[in-house]
């Protein structure tokens, strides 16, 4: 177990804590899969303790309990109550132009299926200082500073990247019987970022989610169902290690499938499962590191859903944290292209083996 202490427990402990400071600005940070204490060593915790522990090695997940108090959550519910209820809030989650985002056409085509990707209710509020105040009031506004310092605590990351390098806070509302949001990832390949980056023109952030912090607001009592799932950690990441991102997107645009798991409460063997408490927060590295500190490839395993609310009501607030994605030379980018290229011709190769065996069985 690590424990960070106010640097004074162990020498090496002390040199880290020493380093932070000066290494955080350059360089990205993941933290071992241990248990995690920070205590006063932290420029932004006063006298607040947080307890990462870890869940999962691949993805990279861990949960804090007691991330925010009671009192935090009322506050924040509260304010979110009251923009909900002025009509803000964006029903199913499908995003319709508001604040500039534009519907993708897989969005489309996913909310007039029989099988919605999600079911939920949104709001997407601003968390960086001198816009935050007007829509949350003074009090809330208090409350999301507090949270901002914990996160860049909490990941070892820049205050200022928290606050101003990162998307608005998405606050999503559950409710029973009809609330879930089915298996999907908060980044991108560095393949397909590195084409945003390169593009003149895209539509929305080339950045990456390194990391997000999921932290719930509300878990009513008696709330069944509604916890975080990562169905790909475990015994089930070992056998994606070799499958290419054909296989993977083959595999996440299965809706029906999805969908069943969803709604029998994410049930599965391999499955990391995070129970939704009010308080809690849920940290995970959509990202892996280099060995210089650099944003490396995305986990695939960091693939994620929200299972079924079958009673009561789940709100939660998705802090996703972005970072510069690499620019890309125009080797890299050819490699990329012809890497996706050998990728889909295998593909299309064993469907077509597939399809001819069944044939000889016919």
């Amino acid at each position: 177990m690590v424990v960070v202490t106010k640097c004074l427990l162990v020498a090496s402990l002390a040199v880290m804590c020493a380093a932070a400071a000066a290494v955080e600005a350059d360089q990205l940070h993941m933290w071992p899969c241990e248990t995690i204490t920070l205590e006063g060593a932290r420029r932004h915790l006063g006298d607040k303790k947080l307890t990462l522990k870890c869940v999962s090695d691949r993805p990279r997940v861990f949960v804090i309990d007691d991330f925010m108090s009671e009192e935090e959550t009322h506050v924040l519910n509260k304010a979110t109550e009251t923009q909900y209820r002025a009509g803000h809030g964006e029903k199913s989650g499908y995003r319709t132009g508001h604040q500039g985002y534009t519907i993708s056409a897989e969005e489309k085509r996913r909310a007039a299926s029989n099988t919605p990707w999600r079911v939920s209710e949104s709001l997407w509020m601003p968390k960086e200082p001198g816009r935050m105040e007007v829509p949350w009031g003074p009090e809330a506004s208090a409350v999301l500073h507090k949270v901002n310092r914990r996160v860049a605590d909490a990941a070892r990351l820049p205050l200022r990247t928290v606050e101003r390098g990162s998307d608005d806070l998405q606050v999503i509302k559950y409710s029973g019987g009809q609330g879930y949001y089915l298996a999907h990832y908060d980044s991108l390949f560095l393949g397909f970022l590195a084409n945003k980056v390169n593009a003149k023109e895209f539509h929305g952030s080339s950045d990456a989610r390194f990391v997000t912090v999921l932290y719930y607001l509300r878990s009513d009592p008696g709330l069944q169902g509604g916890a975080t799932c990562f169905p790909w950690a475990g015994k089930t990441c070992d056998a994606l290690s070799n499958a290419n991102i054909f296989d993977i997107k083959n595999r996440q645009s299965n809706t029906s499938h999805w969908h069943s798991v969803a709604t029998r409460g994410c049930v599965g063997d391999n499955e990391v499962l995070v129970k939704p408490k009010r308080g809690r927060a849920v940290l995970w590295y959509n990202h892996f590191v280099t060995a210089e500190g650099l944003l490396g490839e995305m986990d695939p395993c960091s693939l994620h859903l929200a299972c079924d609310v079958k009673r009561g009501v789940k709100v939660a607030g998705n802090h996703w944290v972005r970072v510069p994605a690499v620019r890309w030379t125009q080797a890299d980018t050819d490699n990329f292209q012809a890497s996706l290229q050998a990728q889909l011709a295998e593909m299309n190769r064993r469907t077509t083996q597939d399809s001819s065996q069944q044939q000889e069985e016919l």
